[in-house]
Order: structure tokens, then sequence, then C-alpha cells
């Protein structure tokens, strides 16, 4: 019984929303599939059109790379069921029309590449490119909150009383930070030079698909 609720869910998540209303009387995965294949037996052409047009108007908007990847994964298979597999090269296509503004440096690097990149490490691409930002960010934040909270002067003290053999000479011992963009030691993520350039992480993300 679960197994088959299991198995309506993931039939009804690959459903085109705008199609959901001709499912609500749908109750086990059987009645799901009745009712897809009489749908695209009445008019199987009508149906393949809206799910394309579907797929092409996709955007990334709020929804994470892994979330992106995952609908136009369902929409995909939802077309391959009605007899009309979708390619690798339309799937990418499509994935880098939908993506926001600031994935516009990688999506001009893959387009302008003479080698069609494999349609999952672009997507291994994608999500590790969008955990750095995420990254970055988190770094930033948690840096802000430490400034706020720990004066100066306690910091170092906290700091010698670790570290004594370093606290009582000169200028003392300075904790050593290193900057989660470019890697460079003593550094900090929101004063680095690369924080907001986008060649340089679209850079990086490149080399991974070579």
């Amino acid at each position: 019984m679960k197994q088959d609720q299991f198995l309506a869910s993931w039939l009804l998540s690959t459903i085109s929303s705008s199609l959901l209303t001709s499912f609500t009387d749908a109750k086990t995965a059987c009645d799901v599939w009745t009712t897809a294949t009489s749908l695209f037996a009445a008019d199987t052409g009508t149906t393949q059109s809206r799910i394309r047009h579907e797929l092409h108007s996709l955007k990334e908007g709020m929804l994470s790379i892994k979330d992106y990847v995952s609908r136009i994964k369902n929409l995909g298979a939802l077309l391959e069921t009605s007899g009309t597999p979708i390619l690798e090269a339309e799937k990418t296509e499509i994935m880098l029309a939908g993506l926001p503004p600031e994935f516009d440096t990688i999506v001009s690097s893959v387009s302008v590449s003479f080698d069609l990149v494999p349609f999952q490490k672009l997507v291994d691409a994608l999500v590790e490119y969008e955990n750095r930002q995420l990254r970055a960010v988190q770094e930033v934040y948690l840096h802000a909150n430490l400034v706020e909270r720990t004066p100066s002067q306690n910091l170092e003290g906290s700091v010698r009383s670790v570290c004594p053999l370093f606290g009582g000479h000169g200028r003392g011992f300075r904790p050593r930070v290193q900057c989660q963009i470019c890697n460079r030691v003593g550094q900090l993520a929101q004063k680095c030079y690369y924080r907001f350039n986008r060649e340089f992480d679209a850079s990086l993300m490149m080399n991974q698909l070579q």
C-alpha cells in the first residue's frame, strides 16, 4: 500500500501543473497511469506542445539548482512517456536558458564551446558553483557577527590564552584566516578582489568541465 502511494506521488510529480485537475479522482498509481494514458491518447499532440512550452518557459528563479534540474528531468520524463524523447543537447539548452543573470558568464562560456558538455557534468559544476557562492556569503555573515560581538582586545586576549608562546612579545600573535573565495591566507572573503568577479568564479567552474 505504501509502495503504491509512493509510486502514485512520484507519477503526479511528473505531471504538468496545468493538467493536475484531471487527476483529482486518481487514488492509486494505476489510476494515475490510466488517466495519463487516456489524456495522451485523446490529444497527444496538444499535450506534447503544452509540456514542451512549459519546459522552454521554465526559469530557475527561487529554486536551487538541484530542484531546477529535477523539474527539467520530470518534464522530460513526461514528454518521453508521451512518445517524444528529449535529447540531452536540448535539456542543456533549456537549463542554460532558464538560469538567472549571475550565471551569464558560465552560459556564455558553455555556449561558445566547440565540444558539447555532458548534461550531468554541467549540472554537477553548476551545483558546485552555487555552493561556493553560498559559502562565501555565509563566511561574510559569520565574520560580521564575530566582529560585532567580540571586541578586538578580548579576541586578542583569548588567542594569547590559547597560544601563550606568541602572546608576550611585540605585536603578539594574530589568527591567520583564509579567504574562501581565492584561498589566500590572511585575507577575509568580504575584502577579496574576486568577491564579485564572475569571470573568476566561472573560470574555476569551467576548469571542472574540461
